[in-house]
């Protein structure tokens, strides 16, 4: 009868993190170049702007008067923004395998 507790417990253990994986969101691209005020948005977060930060789906870029950034996308896609500029990331999908590309990109200023 202890049998049943024990694979409950080690399905649980097994499929947690896998969960936790499947659920992660993989990033889309990265910042290559950032000067002056420069920041990213995720949600309710405001990130500054750095060398090698992760981007992700839905992602506000914004620069600020001296600000630019540059960023590439997995797709090799290049995105510059110069001096207060705003975009946003919408949706990006990149499986050339599949067949399936796309990206959506908002611009609000810039």
């Amino acid at each position: 009868m202890r049998t049943l507790p024990v694979v409950a417990v080690a399905l649980v253990l097994v499929l947690v993190p896998f969960g936790a994986i499947a659920g992660a969101s993989s990033p889309i691209g990265l910042v290559k170049v950032t000067e002056g005020m420069a920041t990213v948005q995720r949600g309710d977060e405001m990130l500054p702007a750095r060398l090698g930060l992760a981007l992700q789906e839905g992602d506000v870029l914004r620069t600020g008067a001296d600000g630019r950034m540059g960023v590439v996308l997995r797709d090799d896609t290049r995105l510059s923004l110069g001096p207060e500029s705003e975009i946003r990331i919408d949706h990006f999908v990149f499986a050339p395998a599949k067949g399936h590309l796309a990206l959506v990109v908002k611009m609000a200023r810039g």
